[in-house]
């Protein structure tokens, strides 16, 4: 009980310190040295990598490929007045996600089987988009929303990986 507490108040206080400035920064800047040579308090690599990341899915600029399914419904507690009895259903919500929207990229796939490639694909990206890809922890099949960067990005990759 005593390490679920410590990292409860780890989160707490990285989310109520670091967290905000980390995010704020990201709109800035995709170098992660600048944003730790920004930030007030010392944060790891990863660390900042996943705020990142926490960010980009909540924004819904990246979703995970199992949120695709999911993202349509969403558990809700029925009770019926009478019987006071409950029941737990699936309904369909009205904020859905349109898939046409995004892109899906399997850069975390590449880099997981393929470390040469991925450098070779990497190496050959201008410098912004280099640190976009530093900065985001991306898992093996996720979708990105279609912009100019994932546009850019794709370009580089079809001729390097596909």
């Amino acid at each position: 009980m005593n390490e679920y507490f410590k990292k409860a108040l780890s989160n707490f206080t990285h989310e109520m310190g670091s967290a905000p400035e980390i995010r704020a920064l990201f709109l800035i800047t995709r170098n992660i040295q600048k944003i730790k040579n920004e930030i007030t308090f010392r944060v790891d690599d990863d660390k900042i990598r996943q705020t990142v990341l926490e960010y980009l899915l909540e924004k819904k600029v990246l979703l995970k490929k199992d949120y695709i399914n999911e993202a349509d419904f969403e558990i809700k507690k029925i009770v019926n007045p009478e019987t006071f009895t409950s029941e737990y259903i699936k309904v369909k919500t009205s904020d859905s996600i349109n898939i046409d929207d995004y892109i899906e990229v399997n850069f975390g796939h590449v880099k997981k089987i393929n470390q040469n490639l991925y450098k070779l694909f990497i190496d050959r990206l201008i410098d912004d988009d280099k640190d976009y890809m530093d900065i985001i922890p991306f898992e093996d099949y996720m979708y990105h929303i279609k912009n100019d960067r994932i546009y850019r990005i794709m370009r580089v990759y079809k001729e390097i990986i596909i």
